[in-house]
């Protein structure tokens, strides 16, 4: 394996391959889908250009980690075919490679110099129905709601603030011009100085959302910034070709934040799956011709699910049960 890598490398960094090589590198790739999916992956990912020369071993892993996460969502929109021992065995030989990369281009920058002191990350993961308030190093408070995880170094160091967000975040910024923070989701960042804005990014969503409350905030993706928002704007960009939209939006919509569940337009569909994370309870459709084809506009402030899922009811004409964790619609 460790010969195969170093070919890996020598082709990354544009290094010419003798023909023995070249021969065993095309060979390595025709032994088995998963190797030619790896080098392809190889190389789509080094075209994001990483910059390792300035990242730290776990800044490796965790660009690498929301990489993946938005290959493995968008192949399972596409294809239900590949298995999932697949992925994950394609994204370790990737991170392996990289990590061979990274120690090499340190070795090859200045062979003399001492290694850099490693970062201690802090992950704060919430499950349906959970959400918890968060207060970094540097003064600036999160509110992460249910069902997401948020992952951040225990002490800020460098020219950059950097945290990783998988789920839904509101972040009231601390204010530091020098020292830009920058939100990593999936293969977007935002980045800001000082400003108070909602990120909605889950795993499994097609789309990510920033809403901005306070001050300005940049969109990023490869390094380019794709656009600027100011308060009361937001951007929602598809994962799947990079395409945004930017629109005006209504305080409201990001009342959950204050505990408030917040429906504007929103069909069945959508509900039953805020409603799944906001209570961590199980929706259950036993008629599938229940829906709510003109959407549902409500608010409710510390209503219990019993409440919420009566004026649902009527306003959609269907009936429900409550069976401990378990909702049935019919």
């Amino acid at each position: 394996m460790s010969y195969i890598i170093e070919i890996l490398v020598k082709t990354l960094r544009n290094k010419e391959l003798d023909h023995h090589e070249k021969t065993f590198l095309d060979d390595w790739k025709r032994q088995s889908d998963n190797n030619a999916t790896i080098y392809k992956k190889l190389e789509k990912y080094w075209d994001h250009k990483l910059k390792v020369r300035k990242d730290t071993k776990e800044d490796v892993w965790n660009k690498l980690e929301l990489f993946m996460d938005k290959e493995t969502s968008i192949e399972k929109k596409t294809s239900r075919k590949i298995h999932f021992n697949k992925l994950y065995y394609v994204a370790a030989s990737v991170l392996l490679v990289l990590f061979f990369f990274y120690y090499q281009e340190k070795q090859d920058i200045n062979p003399k110099e001492s290694p850099i002191a490693e970062v201690s990350y802090i992950t704060r993961e919430n499950q349906k129905g959970e959400k918890r308030n968060i207060t970094l190093s540097d003064g600036t408070f999160i509110k992460l709601n249910a069902e997401s995880k948020l992952k951040f170094p225990d002490k800020f160091s460098g020219n950059t603030r950097e945290v990783y967000l998988t789920g839904e975040a509101f972040f009231d910024v601390k204010k530091d011009t020098s020292s830009p923070f920058i939100i990593h989701t999936k293969d977007i960042s935002t980045v800001v100085k000082g400003t108070s804005f909602n990120i909605r990014a889950f795993e499994d969503d097609q789309l990510i959302t920033v809403s901005v409350v306070t001050g300005l905030v940049e969109l990023e993706s490869h390094d380019s910034v794709m656009v600027s928002l100011k308060p009361h704007e937001e951007a929602i960009v598809n994962v799947i070709d990079n395409n945004v939209k930017k629109e005006s939006f209504e305080l409201e919509e990001i009342s959950w934040r204050d505990n408030i569940l917040c429906f504007k337009d929103q069909h069945l569909g959508e509900i039953i799956t805020t409603l799944e994370r906001w209570y961590g309870v199980e929706f259950i459709l036993e008629d599938e011709n229940v829906k709510m084809k003109n959407g549902f506009s409500g608010t409710f402030k510390n209503e219990s699910l019993r409440e919420v899922m009566e004026n649902l009811s009527f306003a959609g004409h269907f009936k429900f049960r409550i069976e401990k964790d378990k909702i049935y619609i019919n």
